[in-house]
C-alpha cells in the first residue's frame, strides 16, 4: 500500500464537526498500516495531551524493545552489531507518530477587529507542528485566538503567523481556504497574492491542498482549484482529506452535527445584520 497519513483530522474535540474519539482514530489509522495521523481540531488544541498520551501507550511494548536492544550493543561485534542495528531501526520503523496541529481562522482584516460581517468568520488554514519550536509557536497562535482575537469564534491574523512562522508547516485546507474563497469569487489576482504570501513566509513549509476532482468540478466547474493561482509560485501539494469520522457508519451523526452548526451560523448573521 502507498504510505499515505491523514493531515486534516477532526476529533470529538472539533465541536458540531467531528465525530471520532481520538482513541478510535488512533486505534483506525493504525489498522490501516498507516504510520502516524495529525489531529487538527477547529480553532482548539483540546484534544492534543489525550492524543499524545494514547499514541505513547500505543509505542510503548515497542519503546520498551527498542530500549533494550540498545542495552545489548555495548556486547555485540562485527555482524551481531549490524543485525542489532538493522533490528533497532526495525523497531523504530514500527513507531506510531503523533503529529500535532490546529485547523486555525485567520481574521479577514485582522484580529483585532470586530466590527463588520466578514469579522465574524476566518479563513481556514491547517497550521501543523513540525518539531518543539512549532508546537511552541501554535500554542501562542492559539491562544491568542481566544484572548484577543475572538469574535464568533477564536481567529488569528497573518500578523501572528508571520510572527511565530518558525517550525510550523501549514496547508491551504479546505473550499473554507483564503484560495479556495477567492478563487471561487473569481478573484484570481488576489489568490495569487495570497499563494506568494505564503510562499514567503513559510517557503518549503507551504502546501497547497489539492482536493478531489469531483469537489473541484462541483464548486469550481470554469477553473482548476489552485491551477491559475499557483502556477508560477508552484508550492508543493498535498491531499489532506477531511476526516471527522472514524468510519463510515458515522456520517449519519456528522449530517445532523452540521445541520445544527449551519443553523448557528444563520442566527448569528441574523445577530450581526440588526
Amino acid at each position: 500500500m502507498q504510505p499515505f497519513v491523514h493531515l486534516h483530522v477532526h476529533s470529538q474535540y472539533s465541536l458540531l464537526d467531528g465525530q471520532a474519539s481520538i482513541k478510535r482514530l488512533v486505534d483506525k489509522a493504525i489498522a490501516d498500516g498507516q504510520k502516524a495521523i495529525a489531529i487538527t481540531d477547529h480553532g482548539v488544541m483540546y484534544g492534543i495531551k489525550e492524543f499524545t498520551n494514547y499514541v505513547a501507550k500505543k509505542n510503548a511494548p515497542i519503546q520498551n524493545e527498542i530500549k533494550n536492544l540498545k542495552k545489548d550493543l555495548e556486547n555485540k561485534w562485527g555482524e551481531e552489531l549490524t543485525a542489532l542495528q538493522e533490528k533497532i531501526r526495525e523497531a523504530e520503523n514500527q513507531l506510531f507518530k503523533p503529529i500535532i496541529g490546529c485547523e486555525v481562522y485567520v481574521a479577514q482584516r485582522d484580529r483585532f477587529q470586530k466590527t463588520e460581517k466578514e469579522d465574524a468568520r476566518g479563513h481556514h488554514l491547517i497550521v501543523l507542528a513540525k518539531n518543539l519550536q512549532g508546537y511552541k509557536n501554535l500554542i501562542k497562535m492559539v491562544s491568542k485566538s481566544w484572548t484577543e482575537g475572538y469574535y464568533f469564534c477564536p481567529r488569528i491574523d497573518k500578523e501572528l503567523l508571520e510572527e511565530h512562522n518558525e517550525g510550523l508547516i501549514i496547508a491551504s485546507a479546505c473550499l473554507g481556504g483564503e484560495i479556495a474563497r477567492k478563487i471561487g469569487d473569481n478573484q484570481i489576482s488576489e489568490a495569487e497574492e495570497a499563494v506568494q504570501w505564503y510562499k514567503n513566509i513559510f517557503g518549503d513549509d507551504y502546501l497547497r491542498s489539492r482536493r478531489s476532482r469531483t469537489v473541484v468540478q462541483k464548486y469550481f466547474r470554469r477553473r482548476l482549484l489552485f491551477g491559475n493561482a499557483a502556477a508560477q509560485n508552484k508550492p508543493p501539494r498535498c491531499r489532506p482529506n477531511y476526516l471527522s469520522q472514524a468510519n463510515g457508519s458515522q456520517c449519519g451523526v456528522g449530517a445532523h452535527c452540521r445541520k445544527i452548526r449551519h443553523k448557528n451560523d444563520c442566527l448569528q448573521r441574523r445577530t450581526l445584520c440588526k
